[in-house]
């Protein structure tokens, strides 16, 4: 039942270590002694690109997983599990 919703996490994770990634490289290439001397301009404004896709991604991440985990806990309570610990919206919470 949860597959497309399981699928679609994997997707957001991993669009996300992807980019921290290219983060971590860009990053790391401006620390570069040889590349601090030279004319960066283009590449700040890439850079700054990359952190608001980063940060969109990062909170995308955190809505996808919080659904799937939703999902899940409610998947649990409609099949009639019994003694469940929480309600859905308090495992998200």
């Amino acid at each position: 039942m949860l597959e497309n919703e399981t699928k679609q996490t994997t997707y957001w994770l991993y669009a996300v270590i992807v980019l921290t990634v290219v983060d971590i490289l860009a990053a790391y290439s401006f620390s570069d002694p040889i590349i601090e001397n030279a004319d960066l301009s283009s590449f700040s404004s890439f850079r700054e690109g990359i952190r608001v896709v980063s940060a969109i991604f990062y909170f995308g991440s955190f809505v996808v997983v919080a659904r799937w985990i939703y999902l899940a806990a409610k998947v649990n309570q409609d099949a009639g599990t019994e003694d469940l610990k929480y309600s859905p919206g308090a495992t998200v919470a």
